[in-house]
């Protein structure tokens, strides 16, 4: 009775391990080539679910298989929507370049009222 407890507990958790896939990659400035440290992937449909690039702007993110919509999100840069099609078990790379946004000029007038 023992062996088939563990038996049917390594099935399973072997059998879960292929319904998943994984989306890695490297995020990076598209200006200067060098990778963003702490930049947010998340899925669209459930923001719980991301992951944050590492000291070398590397990320792993676990999914199951299908459709995703990933949104890649960093301070001071434009955020990327990519759309990724993931099977059973499989592993996709997505390097991704951010821009940096545009910050437009403000005007500021200061005066002085007796």
């Amino acid at each position: 009775m023992k062996r088939s407890l563990i038996f049917l507990f390594a099935f399973f958790i072997s059998f879960n391990g292929f319904s998943q896939a994984r989306v890695i990659g490297t995020v990076t400035d598209a200006a200067t080539k060098e990778p963003l440290i702490g930049a947010y992937i998340i899925l669209k449909k459930d923001p719980s679910i991301g992951a944050v690039s590492d000291i070398y702007g590397n990320y792993k993110l676990e999914l199951t298989e299908g459709i995703h919509e990933l949104v890649f999100k960093f301070t001071g840069m434009m955020n990327n929507t990519i759309i990724v099609e993931l099977g059973k078990g499989e592993e996709e790379t997505l390097n991704v370049e951010m821009q940096p946004c545009s910050l437009q000029k403000v005007d500021v007038i200061v005066g002085k009222f007796d």
